[in-house]
This record gives structure tokens, C-alpha cells and sequence, in this order.
């Protein structure tokens, strides 16, 4: 019994050890979690930045097919606001995507065509003396539905071609007690 006794100062010293270096690891799925959690707009993408700066201009017809559809409702003023169905991302008290009436005859479009998704993690550097990591990572986008199909049907512009968006990105991550946490918006290139 006294060796046990001894003994146990010794296995809880080497446990903690042992744990102390395992916390430090980061593994993929823990990795795609945390850089998913940090993509802005909950991953919905707008083809210039941010839901007020963007539009994309739509024609009376894939109006009319969004109405139809039951995605979409006229709210006031030539503004129509997307139904529970169509309600694809809500920021600020505000449902997007939405349509607004502009001169002659257009509408604009302003709502999200892609959603960015983790296809796979390329690369994860560990510096165990700072408890950071740099993650290097493939992103896809998925069209966001009936949206991207109705006006991106017959449109050739840079926000209806998914190959113009980045493929590649850079986040650096830093432990802390809670666990991994990002310390900066990740870095997108198209390469």
C-alpha cells in the first residue's frame, strides 16, 4: 500500500504531463468546427462583401418565379421580402435575401448566390511554445437555392461563376483554456 501512495504523486505529475502535451494538438474536425464557426455572414457569401453593398440585378421574370414559388412576397414600396421558406439569412432584424424595384424595368437582387463550405484541411503547423497554429484549407461553395438557379441561369457575371470565388485559405488559432479560439479573420486566395 505505501508504494501505491508513493506512487500516486508520480502518475498524477505524469498525467498531467501527458495531457499538457496532448491539449496542445489540433485535429481536423476540430479545425474545420472552429474556422466554420469564424466565416462571416454564417459562411452565406454576397458578391460584394456585406448585405446593404450588394446587388445583383434580376429581371421581372425570376421575380415572378421567386413570387411564384412561394420564396418571396411583396412587402411595400417595390420592395419584396423573402417567407419563412425563403428566408435565407437574417441579419439586424433583417431578412435576406430581398428584391427592390429600380428604374425602367429592373430589380435589384441583394441576398447571398453562395455558401462557403471546408472541403478539406491541407495543413496544420503547431508552434507547442505559443500554443498557436496555423491552418491551411480548401473551401467550396454550394449555390444557395432557388436563388442561384433562377438568377444565375442564363447570367455569365463573376458572382454567378463559383470559379471566380477564393479556393484556399489561411487562419491562424491559439489555444487557450477553454480551447481553440481564432486569433484573425482567415486569408482567401484563388489559387
Amino acid at each position: 500500500m505505501k508504494n501505491f501512495l508513493m506512487s500516486l504523486p508520480g502518475l498524477i505529475i505524469l498525467f498531467s504531463v501527458i495531457s499538457c502535451s496532448a491539449g496542445s494538438n489540433l485535429s481536423e474536425g476540430e479545425a474545420k468546427k472552429i474556422i466554420t464557426q469564424s466565416f462571416p455572414y454564417s459562411g452565406y457569401v454576397f458578391p460584394h462583401g456585406n448585405p446593404e453593398a450588394t446587388w445583383v440585378w434580376c429581371k421581372k421574370e425570376d421575380l415572378q418565379n421567386l413570387l411564384n414559388s412561394g420564396h418571396l412576397r411583396f412587402h411595400k414600396d417595390g420592395i419584396y421580402i423573402p417567407t419563412e421558406k425563403g428566408t435565407i439569412y437574417t441579419e439586424d432584424s433583417k431578412n435576406y435575401p430581398i428584391i427592390e424595384y429600380s428604374y425602367p424595368s429592373n430589380f435589384i437582387y441583394k441576398g447571398p448566390l453562395v455558401k462557403r463550405f471546408i472541403k478539406d484541411i491541407n495543413e496544420i503547423l503547431i508552434d507547442k511554445q505559443t500554443n498557436t497554429a496555423i491552418v491551411k484549407f480548401n473551401v467550396d461553395y454550394k449555390p444557395v437555392e432557388p436563388y442561384y438557379s433562377t438568377l444565375c441561369a442564363v447570367k455569365k457575371d463573376d458572382y454567378c461563376n463559383k470559379a471566380n470565388y477564393p479556393k484556399q485559405g489561411v487562419i491562424n488559432l491559439k489555444k487557450y483554456d477553454k480551447g481553440w479560439r481564432t486569433l484573425n479573420d482567415a486569408d482567401y486566395t484563388r489559387d
